[in-house]
């Protein structure tokens, strides 16, 4: 059966001009160009870290042209990030074989944390000695007081309203 090369039409023996595009019919199509493949990426994990840091780091790594792949560590962790937009697992974040070291050397980098030489160890912790009673604090002072002054002003508003 003949065919037109240019519309890809088939036809019945006895013509010889395809009716659509007035081209010469062919008895095979010529085969179609190969589409080159793309890059295959052979992902290694590079990083594991909470959900916040993983989308800074993948920001920076895509900004220096490498590709990341950002997945949760767990099923559970893909399930509590739909329903509320944060997952408490984490991510592992996985680049191609091909740019593991650059991609090493970039966040050792960015990662790399100097602390002032001035501040002492005994300034740091007792640093975070405040932060833990001021966090304690507000749990079990803060939060309560404040429900119950919600409360109060529940309270008030209801008289004018009822």
């Amino acid at each position: 059966m003949p065919f037109c090369p240019k519309c890809c039409a088939e036809y019945d023996e006895g013509y010889s001009v395809c009716s659509d595009c007035g081209c010469g019919l062919v008895d095979q199509l010529p085969a179609p160009p190969e589409e080159p493949t793309p890059h295959a990426m052979h992902p290694v994990l590079l990083y594991s870290t909470d959900d916040l840091n993983s989308k800074i780091l993948t920001n920076i790594l895509e900004q220096e042209g490498i590709p990341v792949l950002a997945r949760s560590k767990t099923l559970a962790g893909d399930y509590v990030s739909i329903y509320s937009g944060y997952s408490v697992y984490g991510k592992k974040l996985y680049v191609d074989q091909a740019d593991l070291s650059r991609a090493r050397e970039i966040l050792e980098n960015f990662l790399a944390v100097e602390t002032p030489e001035d501040e002492s160890q005994e300034d740091m912790s007792s640093r975070r000695l405040r932060k833990r009673a001021l966090t304690l604090f507000l749990i079990f002072f803060g939060i309560p007081l404040g429900s119950a002054f919600v409360i109060w002003i529940i309270g008030l508003l209801s008289r004018f309203f009822v």
